[in-house]
């Protein structure tokens, strides 16, 4: 099984607070807006960046961003916060989210170096404008004790069926949790197209560089587990297998409306029908799933309800499916 056929992507997530300035839920308007001011100037003298402060940003922007996952719905919890967004999403940085400043870059597939390497030169950017709270003793000082250290979390999302399927997921995440890497299923409601999240869970007494290894080893773990999963699949029942995926394509290809959790369903049977050769598909899946999600879709036109939007999904899913 090749890294394409279950890595989505990686992401690199660094956790900094500025000195001197108390914890984002203590901060006023004013001092905030000096945080949101000089880390903004720091990034984006390139004019790559574009700053939406939360409280002043379209609610529909807002949650474009959440659903593709470039800020998190503890920023939007917090008061005075901000988002700073590289225009090609490849980078975020959130302010006065959980820490005053939290710096994302994101990568395809498993890049868990490359992610944090961008993520790095942020940081490298912003660290010489503003000044960090740092303990030679213990490292970045963030609001929770996890995090302090090198404030470095490296998580993949990986599409796990096999494993899902075969309700094997615990098993695996207990294994994994014995050498410090967490398995979490994503949390998008009651189906979440069997995507998982493989983080670092230590910060403290270890370098960037053995987190990446740490995380980079523990998804080729996986890959031998989810890889015997679907083996099991497969000779336990190819004719029932077959089926479903089969009719799941059925139903994505005729359906006059679609929900997003039923494309998320959809395109989970799709890929894995693609990986047993019952299917063929572009490569390009995980981004069009993306653009069929109720926010994304906003984006092309005007609802006038839920039902609404759930015919221009079905239709576009369908326009996506045939030109394959």
């Amino acid at each position: 099984m090749e890294n394409k056929d279950f890595v989505i992507s990686t992401s690199a997530r660094l956790d900094r607070n500025v000195k001197g300035f108390p914890f984002p839920n203590m901060l006023t308007d004013k001092r905030a807006s000096i945080i949101e001011s000089n880390v903004f100037e720091a990034v984006n003298a390139g004019g790559e960046f574009d700053l939406y402060p939360i409280s002043k940003t379209d609610e529909s922007d807002v949650y474009a961003l959440k659903e593709k996952g470039l800020i998190t719905q503890a920023l939007l919890s917090s008061a005075n916060s901000s988002a700073i967004i590289k225009r090609d999403e490849s980078a975020s940085i959130m302010i006065n989210e959980r820490d005053h400043v939290v710096i994302t870059a994101f990568k395809s597939g498993l890049d868990a170096e490359g992610a944090y390497a961008a993520a790095d030169a942020l940081d490298d950017e912003i660290s010489a404008k503003v000044a960090y709270a740092y303990s030679d003793k213990l490292g970045y000082l963030t609001s929770s004790p996890a995090d302090v250290g090198t404030g470095l979390k490296v998580s993949v999302t990986l599409f796990l069926p096999g494993l899902a399927l075969t309700n094997s997921v615990d098993k695996c995440a207990a294994a994994l949790s014995r050498v410090g890497v967490s398995l979490k299923a994503v949390a998008d409601g009651d189906s979440n197209g069997f995507k998982y999240i493989l983080s670092s869970v230590r910060t403290l007494g270890v370098s960037e560089k053995e987190i990446c290894d740490k995380v980079s080893r523990a998804v080729e773990s996986v890959k031998g587990y989810e890889e015997k999963a679907r083996a099991s699949l497969r000779e336990g029942d190819e004719a029932g297998l077959k089926d479903k995926i089969l009719r799941c394509y059925g139903i994505a290809t005729n359906c006059y409306k679609a929900t997003e959790k039923e494309v998320y369903t959809f395109f989970a049977y799709i890929k894995l029908g693609a990986y047993y050769g019952f299917l063929s598909v572009k490569d390009d899946v995980n981004k069009a799933e993306n653009k069929l999600l109720n926010y994304a879709l906003g984006k092309d036109k005007a609802f006038s309800g839920s039902t609404d939007r759930d015919i221009y999904r079905a239709e576009k899913l369908k326009e996506f499916l045939k030109t394959k």
